[in-house]
């Protein structure tokens, strides 16, 4: 189908100062991204924010953080196509972009995020063991709620254990959502899934072999930058009453990568994961875990991982160890 170019221009005039109308919305759409998704995901505002009250008036898209959003309430499809059409005369025809646009739209969308959790401590009783009990907030289950990402942690989202979890370098965690099948089938457990391993997001596209030190990753405004594998411990087993687990884990290399954040914003389930750059191609996740955990030898290629900056400092030490 094809629009006719008065409807591409007079729809954009609801892109902006339209919060009123985006309330009245059963829908909205996003003609950068072409996402649609219902208001009560939108959580950034930006224009107005400066006047009494300070309440923003134009909307971001939770899904890529631009302000190219329309409500169903303005009268226009909300179609692939329309949206389609919209990003055609806007954002290609009307070059340049400014606005560091350019360098959003020469993204890789390299995945998405399949859920969102957070957890706060809690006590469990030990399974076998009457009487002793821990505290910890692995147990996490997704919600179908946006969360904002703050510079240290995900909203709701509290460490029981600040010595070894909580530092800038392990604001959120990721977990490859194509592991589950696999665990699911070894371990025999059809309801471990999203969240069954403490992770805050859970990513289809990417895992350890993939993602690599340094990858900078933007999902809605949010931008994360990987920092290393996460070391597994007792709780994985603890949490799932499987003696050995924490071993398999690491066996296994399906242990998941913490981030830091640089830039905070909402994140949505469903929400693209684009690569903003990856200055570290050669070291990945998986690397890293193969020299932690003694499976990797080579003693000068642990020595040049190590002297990688944006490895966290945790894992310098145990890279070169390792080997």
């Amino acid at each position: 189908m094809v629009f006719a170019s008065p409807d591409v221009i007079l729809a954009h005039r609801h892109c902006t100062n339209h919060r009123e109308e985006i309330a009245r919305s059963e829908m909205c759409g996003c003609f950068f991204c072409r996402e649609t998704f219902v208001p009560g995901e939108i959580l950034e505002w930006v224009d107005g924010i400066d006047t009494p009250g300070g309440v923003g008036t134009t909307a971001l898209c939770p899904r890529c953080g631009i302000d190219a959003v329309l409500g169903s309430a303005a009268g226009y499809p909300l179609t692939a196509a329309f949206l389609a059409a919209m990003y055609e005369h806007w954002f290609v025809a009307s070059q340049p972009l400014g606005n560091g646009l350019e360098r959003w739209m020469t993204m890789e969308r390299i995945g998405t995020v399949e859920a969102v959790q957070v957890g706060s401590p809690q006590r469990y009783v030990l399974a076998g063991e009457a009487g002793r009990s821990w505290e910890s907030s692995f147990v996490r289950v997704p919600s179908g709620e946006s969360r904002w990402l703050f510079m240290t942690h995900l909203a709701g989202n509290e460490q029981a254990d600040k010595q070894n979890h909580g530092k800038p370098s392990q604001a959120v965690l990721l977990y490859a959502a194509a592991h589950y099948p696999r665990w699911r089938e070894e371990l025999g457990r059809p309801e471990l899934g999203p969240g069954g391993f403490a992770e805050n997001l859970t990513v289809a596209g990417l895992d350890e072999g993939t993602a690599c030190i340094g990858d900078l990753y933007a999902i809605g405004a949010a931008r994360i930058r990987v920092t290393g594998p996460r070391y597994p411990c007792t709780k994985i087993e603890r949490r799932w009453d499987e003696p050995g687990l924490t071993a398999r884990v690491a066996a296994t290399g399906r242990t998941g990568w913490y981030c830091a954040t640089e830039a905070e914003g909402a994140i949505a389930p469903g929400a693209a994961v684009a690569l903003v750059e990856r200055p570290y191609p050669r070291w990945t996740v998986a690397l890293v875990n193969d020299f932690g955990h003694g499976r990797n030898g080579d003693a000068a290629l642990a020595r040049e991982l190590a002297g990688c900056p944006l490895l966290s400092e945790f894992w310098r030490g145990l890279v070169v160890r390792g080997a």
